[in-house]
């Protein structure tokens, strides 16, 4: 992949699995405000706040191997996640 910027990557990665990629940036600004340091209270790591548990979970049920602390593999994840339905894991997900 080319270089990109963050909103470049965020976007490109929602095309890939037809998702709405303002719903992402919607979720990363109020998770983490895009910043890829970010850590919650609950262990949560990075620009998607994965718990180690989820991320290793499906990225084994999706037959990756990633790295948590890598944003592009977390912003790949969490827009497979968002395809599959699974927005609801993240707080800040739209109720």
């Amino acid at each position: 992949m080319p270089p990109l910027t963050q909103s470049e990557r965020i976007t490109y990665w929602a095309h890939q699995f037809n998702v709405n990629p303002n719903d992402m940036a919607d979720v990363l600004m109020c998770e983490s405000r895009w910043k890829q340091s970010a850590r919650g209270a609950l262990d949560e790591i990075g620009i998607a706040q994965f718990r180690p548990a989820t991320f290793k979970e499906f990225s084994k049920k999706y037959g990756w191997e990633m790295d948590i602390y890598n944003e592009n593999d977390q912003l790949k994840l969490m827009s497979k996640m968002f395809s599959d339905g699974f927005q609801y894991l993240w707080t800040c997900w739209k109720k």
